[in-house]
Parts: C-alpha cells; structure tokens; sequence
C-alpha cells in the first residue's frame, strides 16, 4: 500500500487494526468513522500522519511495551509498563528511566514521580532484552495536566474586581496568582485584583498569570468593560415646531463634569422652537466625566404636519379687535401670530403683522387702532427659525360691529416648587376694558385639602396674598411659602368694571431641607443676566431682534421677543 483514502473505515470495529506500510499518504478523514473503542497497530515513523484523524489508541508494531498512564497531576504522575501484546518482539523489562532517573514500581508494578513542573513533558526510556540476547530501548513522552488560569469580573462605572482562578490539585497550587496591567503587576489579594480610577465605558485588556514555583503560565488579551453611563433622551412634547428634550444617563460612582445637548447651552433639557413641520432632526447628547469618557446618545424625530386655522374675530370697540386661531403648536412657541390688511388693499401691500401667544391649543392677539369705516382681512402664521411662514386661512371681520367682552384669563400649573417658593405663570388677553392691574393670588388650604376652596370661603379670605406681573404671558415667583403645605393660587385681571380670574389650581411645598422646622433666611440677591441666545445657541452680549432666551446667574432660563 502507498495511500489510504477518507472514510476507508467507517462504521468499522477493529482488534486491531495494523497498518503495515510505511511512509503512507494519508488525509485528514482517513480513519473518521471507526470506531473509537478500536486499536491501531502501525510503525511509529506513521504516528504522525495517523493522529490527524485518529485520537485513541495507538501502538508501535516495534516496541513490546506502552506506557499506561494511572493518573497525571499537575506535579506528580503515576503509570504502568503494560506488555504490547500486538509487537512482534518478545522481550524482558530490564530498566525503567524518568527523564534521565532510573525508577522502580511498587510491590504493584505502579511507578509515581513526583515534583514535577506543571503542563511539561517527560521522557520514559524503556530498556528491555530481545529474546535474542539483544538490548534495546523504546522512549515515550508524556506530560503533566495542563495549567489553565481565567477570571470573572464584574465593574463599575470606574473600577473592576477580577477574581482569577488558576489550575490546582493536591499534588500542586499556584504560589501566586494576579495581572499585568497597563505596565504594572497587581498580585491578588483573597484570588481578586481590584482596579480604580478606570474610565466609564471603555474596554480593557490585561494578561493574567500564575506562578508554580519558577514557572509561570499566562494568559494573554483578557478583556472586561466598566459600565456606561448609558446617555439616552427622552423625548416629551413633541408639536409641529417645538420639542422638548431630556438627557439622562445611569448615575453611578463616575464624577460627572458636563452633561448637556451637543451645540446647544442649557443642561439636560433642551427645548426647540422655530422648527419647520413634517421634517426630519436629529439631535444629540453627552456626557463627560473627569475620569476622561465623553459617551453620546441620538435621537431622531420627525414633526409633525401643522394644524393652523384661523377664526372669526371678535370686535371689542370700533377700532381694536381680539383675533384667534386653533392650533396643535406648543404654548412655547412664540413665533406665531397674526397678519391683517384692509379687506380692498391691493395685492402688493404688506400686511401689519404682530406676534400673539398660544394657550390650550387656541392662538390669540390683540389688534388696535382700526378703521371703523373699512372691512379688514386677518389669518394667524408662524414663522420658523429659518423665516420660512406657514399661514392659516384668510377671515373677514367689520370692526365697526363690536360687542362687550370680558378679559380672557387663565391659570398655569406650579412650576419649580421648592420648600419655601413656586413659580406661577398666566395667561392674559385684554377684553373691551383697559387693564388696570394684574398678576396672581394665592392662598393655603385647611388640613392640606386636595380640592380648592374658593376665596369667598371666611376661612381663605384672611389669608389670600397678591404677586403683580405683567405680559400676556406673565410670571411671577410667590414667596415665603409654608413648608409641606398645600397652596390654591389662581390669575387674576382688574379692570374698571371689575375682576376676573382664571383656573384655581393647586400645588403642595416639599418638606423644609431639615425636616426640623422652617429656618428664616434673607432674601437671596435677585440673579443677573449672563447671556442673550439666539434660537441656534449662538450667544450675545446684549438682546437682538427676534426671539432671545436669556439665561440667568441662578441657572434659569427666560424667552424675551423683541420687536
């Protein structure tokens, strides 16, 4: 024979099976297929190319002994010199030599070694005598149990605990155990390495090692991967030209140092205005730490279609008219309002135009100094950040055909209510009479009642206090506040023919800092401007025209629109 082709075996059990040619050509697949339990029988010149297929037992045709291992530990091992009954040689056991040593069995024919070096083959040189007369040798290799050395861990934002496990038995344990690391070598400490100051989000590598005695093993590229602060935004009040964005991420034990919308100024909250509808924007946040990570998150939404429709007006006096629209535009937006013209005014005139606020889905303005004598043509419009406009219908009014209206008013919910403060933000329109004052009232209530009582009620009136403010849009901060304390507060106009109010809504404190009592202060500096933005971030020392947010010492935001 010259060559054995693949599967020349399969399905086939053989005791045993010889093969006798030498230098034969044999593949990868030759002996796939037989049976395990079988016994090959071969020259050892053809090992070799018979271990590519074939991992169980083999025997030399020439040597009349094999070596049967009883038990191989990492340091010690135990074997038998068991007779080949498949050699062709006859032949008496003379001498048994361990890597150079002459070594004899037990009264069981058991020979053991000890003090072995872990994961390290030996030679066993057997020397017998042919039944001839003639002394001859067969050598076997045989290893000690191979060394194997891993690690768990678990990480924080900035630190890792690795808990390192490396091969042992009774025969034999690592002396030490630990990690190199950035250049440097950290022993373990109860089979853990603890690693800080470490960088949020970020991938390590490090090599792992344990020494038996003056061998060491090691293994190369072990990763781990503290944890992310996981930036993400959540998106709320999401309208045809506005959104408002939060960023968050997973506190844990990184120091953050920035945290905020990528071109924008303002924090974790972002609001958008001036946006066009139906089109797409993405934006993005961050976060920094001092350990030096800077992780970023994207989000994508698209606006919806606008939603615009000019309503009839209503004529106050002669001259002055109160004109609306609906809309699905967020109360944030200031770039909407109305634009008006004589009802005959030819094509090419511009018509006036001014800026209105929007509350409850509802767009109104105020148009003074009209000629009673003359129809007038009105539709609401909002312009984007871009200048492009988006109109309602064109309406027709008589302003001559007025009635008696009341001034429109209406109560905000309580925002950034604190133990001692709120602020409180109202809605005004004018009606037919002039505005002599206006602003908020606000009283506690009894037994922390979740339901308003009216300020009529002998219990409330004593107690009722007055902030003034001023706008169509108005706020105001109510001060000295009770702690834990439920509070009714409603908007208010006063004109000469009487008062009228908006919503009673309420809100309760949060409980004093100290949870002793309430600790008298003084009244803390009024905070100063720090800086006039455009609704694209970009800063100025002094307002322009347009919509300016204004951003304060305190950490606080306003819009100012200057025409």
């Amino acid at each position: 024979m010259t060559s054995i082709g693949s599967y020349a075996f399969d399905d086939c059990k053989l005791f045993p099976l010889y093969i006798l040619g030498k230098q034969l050509k044999l593949d990868a697949y030759t002996f796939k297929g037989l049976n395990s339990l079988s016994v090959i029988i071969a020259y050892n010149t053809e090992f070799e190319a018979i271990r590519r297929s074939w991992k169980h037992s083999l025997r030399n045709i020439e040597a009349p002994y094999f070596i049967s291992v009883n038990e191989a530990n990492l340091c010690n091992m135990s074997f038998r010199i068991v007779l080949n009954e498949y050699a062709y040689i006859t032949a008496t056991l003379r001498s048994v030599k361990f890597g150079g040593t002459e070594i004899t069995p037990d009264e069981n024919g058991l020979y053991t070694v000890t003090g072995l070096e872990p994961d390290t083959s030996y030679e066993i040189v057997v020397t017998y005598e042919t039944a001839e007369g003639e002394e001859r040798s067969q050598t076997e290799t045989v290893r000690t149990k191979e060394l194997v050395i891993d690690a768990s861990n678990s990480t924080t934002q900035t630190t890792a605990t690795l808990k390192i496990t490396a091969s042992e038995d009774e025969s034999c344990s690592p002396t030490k155990k630990g990690i190199i690391f950035d250049g440097k070598t950290y022993e373990c400490k109860d089979d853990k390495v603890v690693l800080t100051d470490l960088v949020p989000g970020r991938k390590y590598y490090a090599t792992l090692f344990a020494d038996y005695g003056s061998k060491r093993v090691t293994k190369d590229g072990f990763s781990f991967t503290t944890k992310s602060l996981q930036p993400a935004i959540v998106q709320q009040d999401l309208g045809p030209t506005s959104v408002t964005l939060r960023g968050s991420h997973t506190a844990g034990d990184a120091h953050v140092s920035e945290a905020g919308f990528t071109g924008y100024d303002g924090g974790n909250t972002l609001i958008l205005t001036g946006l066009k509808p139906e089109t797409e924007y993405t934006v993005t946040c961050y976060v920094r730490t001092k350990e030096g990570s800077n992780e970023s998150a994207s989000q994508t939404f698209v606006t919806p279609a606008l939603e615009l429709i000019t309503l009839q007006p209503r004529s106050v006096s002669n001259s002055c008219a109160i004109v609306a629209a609906t809309t699905n535009i967020g109360e944030d937006e200031t770039s909407v309002g109305f634009q008006w013209k004589k009802y005959d005014a030819p094509a090419s005139l511009a018509p006036g135009e001014g800026y209105a606020a929007i509350y409850g889905g509802q767009l109104e303005g105020y148009i003074r100094n009209l000629q009673s004598t003359s129809y007038y043509n009105v539709r609401a419009f909002y312009k984007s950040a871009e200048g492009d406009y988006y109109y309602g219908g064109w309406v027709t009014f008589d302003p001559s055909d007025f009635s008696y209206f009341e001034p429109t008013v209406h109560t905000y919910a309580a925002a950034e209510v604190t133990h001692s403060s709120a602020w409180m933000k109202g809605y005004i329109l004018a009606g037919t009479d002039a505005i002599e004052k206006q602003g908020f009232e606000y009283w506690p209530l009894n037994s922390g009642a979740a339901k308003a009582m009216s300020v009529n009620d002998a219990a409330v009136a004593g107690n009722v206090q007055t902030v003034l403010a001023t706008g169509q849009v108005m706020r105001a901060e109510l001060r000295d506040l009770l702690p834990a304390t439920t509070y009714c507060c409603r908007a208010f106009v006063k004109t000469a023919t009487g008062t009228t109010y908006g919503e009673e809504l309420t809100f309760t404190t949060l409980d004093a800092p100290t949870g002793v009592g309430v600790v008298e202060t003084a009244t803390p500096d009024a905070p100063t401007v720090i800086g006039y933005y455009d609704l694209s971030g970009r800063k100025s020392a002094t307002p322009h025209r347009g919509v300016n947010i204004v951003r304060y010492s305190d950490g606080t935001a306003r819009k100012m629109l200057v025409k």
